[in-house]
């Protein structure tokens, strides 16, 4: 069965904000509270999605262990009850390590963090979930190779279709992965940059079904190459006219500048001057 993506970006977080700083290094950073309005605004999106038909409500939430995406992923889960009552899986779907100097560790102790208190009462399944990642994954992740993260999402593509057999799964993650998911997913570049809070809906029999480019005939690009021969051999006369009307200008300046000099001469021994040529006295 194919699985359809729907890609969430965390909200706004301390490390994005304008001389923001990270307050829990251990933690990461987390949301702000404009942050906690984006991550409220996930649910009517999806809502938006299933009724016009894009696709199917969610069955399953994946999400990464960084604190702002369990943030995000809580708040979303708090406005809406269907997202609630949806299985939830911590997965290694963390932001491309190259983005992240500065900003803490990337599995941190989420009990330390702000909201930690709050999800474990109102989210117990959220607060389990990532409990037993933290417990089994200790140690920080490798980083990326190449500074890219399509290697990882390969893998969390094959774990999905091995391990995952449902129809639509939301994925709580940051910008870099995101994209690096629907490229591997979809087989195309995707360059324009996720907002903060903005949910995108991955096809992938759909995104990697691309029209074919309709062959051009022989006639059409002899033709073509006839007219960009012939645009380059005028360029190339108008160039050497060019060329041809400076150099003679210059000449023309070096025998001024020549007889003139040679006037001054004259002058200066009491001999008859020189007149240029094409001149008479």
């Amino acid at each position: 069965m194919e699985i359809v993506y729907l890609i969430v970006r965390h909200g706004t977080g301390e490390h994005l904000v304008k001389n923001g700083e990270i307050k829990n290094l251990d933690v990461g950073p987390e949301l702000t509270s404009e942050g906690i309005e984006d991550a409220k605004s996930v649910p009517q999106q999806i809502d938006h999605f299933v009724e016009n038909g894009v696709c199917k409500y969610p069955v399953m939430i994946i999400c990464s262990p960084q604190a702002r995406a369990v943030q995000t992923c809580f708040e979303a889960r708090k406005k809406s009850n269907q997202l609630k009552n949806l299985p939830v899986k911590i997965e290694d779907v963390h932001e491309i390590t190259s983005l992240l100097h500065g900003q803490g560790k990337i599995r941190g102790d989420i009990s330390e963090s702000s909201f930690y208190s709050s999800m474990s009462k109102h989210d117990k399944n959220l607060t389990k979930a990532i409990d037993n990642f933290l417990k089994t994954h200790k140690c920080e992740p490798l980083p990326d190779q190449n500074n890219s993260g399509l290697k990882r999402a390969n893998e969390f593509l094959d774990f999905c279709s091995k391990s995952i057999n449902k129809h639509t799964i939301i994925v709580f993650c940051h910008d870099g992965i995101g994209r690096a998911i629907i490229n591997a997913a979809t087989g195309t570049r995707e360059d324009k940059v996720m907002d903060v809070g903005e949910v995108r809906v991955i096809h992938p029999s759909k995104k990697m079904a691309q029209p074919k480019r309709r062959k051009r005939s022989r006639s059409r690009s002899r033709s073509r190459s006839r007219s960009r021969s012939r645009s380059r051999s005028r360029k190339k006369k108008k160039k050497g006219k060019l060329m041809r009307s400076k150099f003679l200008r210059l000449m023309s300046l070096q025998k001024h500048m020549f007889f003139r000099l040679c006037t001054w001469a004259a002058g200066k021994r009491g001999l008859r001057c020189l007149q240029p040529p094409g001149k008479t006295q």
